[in-house]
């Protein structure tokens, strides 16, 4: 294929059929008006788009910046206490992954919220080991923060600090 038909092919726009394939591919499957729109655009103005951050669209839950009860000292408490908080964190666990299943939904950054759950997946955590729903959180936010960026700086995060 000589460069002259790449270069046209990548000015034009990308059509329906792309546009649905490439934003299936990077998110969560598209709307009728998102196929539209990226249906018009060329190639490079659909990757500039899908790699535009624009920010969450939900609020943080209101309990995230609480300090936390670490899970050692649970065996400090008396029974009703300690009941009392493993009720309450599984509650925020569940509140926890409303919000994450509503942020990916209704995010304008579908390629964004993709790759925080493909991190996700791949540094494997769970609130039943973490037992922290608010480290969970800064986790989630740490993922969303580096999703698209370079994995060396991200992995850089998770390697413990050698002295």
């Amino acid at each position: 294929m000589s460069v002259w038909v790449l270069a046209a092919s990548a000015a034009a726009p990308l059509g329906h059929d792309d546009a649905r394939h490439l934003l299936n591919r990077a998110g969560f499957g598209a709307s009728p008006a998102e196929v539209d729109t990226f249906a018009k655009l060329t190639r490079t103005q659909a990757h500039e788009r899908l790699l535009a951050v624009s920010g969450g669209v939900l609020p943080e839950p209101e309990w995230v910046r609480e300090p936390y009860f670490p899970p050692g000292r649970l065996a400090s408490l008396d029974a009703e206490s300690r009941t009392r908080l493993v009720a309450e964190r599984i509650d925020r666990g569940i509140h926890l992954r409303e919000w994450w299943l509503r942020q990916m939904l209704l995010s304008p950054d579908p390629l964004r919220e993709r790759m925080t759950l493909f991190w996700h997946n791949h540094f494997v955590s769970g609130l039943q080991k973490v037992q922290s729903p608010q480290l969970m959180y800064r986790q989630n936010v740490l993922l969303r923060e580096h999703a698209l960026g370079h994995f060396g700086a991200l992995r850089m995060l998770w390697l413990p600090r050698q002295t």
